[in-house]
């Protein structure tokens, strides 16, 4: 009986193999990129009013979702520098539990005849919520 060795195929398995290993490997290294990059933090959606009703500014929740007590609110009146305060620190609280909840509201004492600017500014995600400008 006579073997015969062939080799002929041998660089074209170890080819192919060869092949297999990089496109895994890129394959593989693309996905770590991928899923180890950090997700932005995710949107606030709320719905905010801002009304003059006399000498009084009203800053309504009207819904999405509730605000930490932490969010900023600046009020510039006329030419003043603005002043800024944190929602906890202006709502009622015998009122709100965790946060701004649909349905609370901010009321501000103000002067008549001056251009009134108010921002709304979520500290968590660093996002302005509500950027309006009132005349009374």
């Amino acid at each position: 009986m006579n073997i015969i060795k062939d080799n002929s195929a041998v660089n074209e398995i170890i080819g192919t193999i060869t092949m297999l290993l990089v496109a895994t490997s890129i394959f593989v290294a693309s996905f770590a990129v991928v899923m180890s990059s950090p997700t932005p933090p995710s949107k606030i959606f709320v719905d905010l009013e801002a009304s003059i009703m006399g000498e009084n500014i009203t800053i309504l929740h009207k819904g999405g979702e509730a605000l930490p007590l932490e969010t900023n609110l600046t009020i510039k009146i006329g030419n003043n520098a603005p002043g800024t305060s944190q929602v906890g620190d202006l709502l009622d609280p015998n009122f709100h539990e965790n946060g701004w909840n649909i349905g609370e509201q901010i009321i501000i004492s103000v002067s008549l005849g001056e251009t009134i600017r108010i921002l709304v500014v979520d500290n968590i995600t660093n996002t302005l919520l509500m950027d309006v400008t009132l005349f009374s």
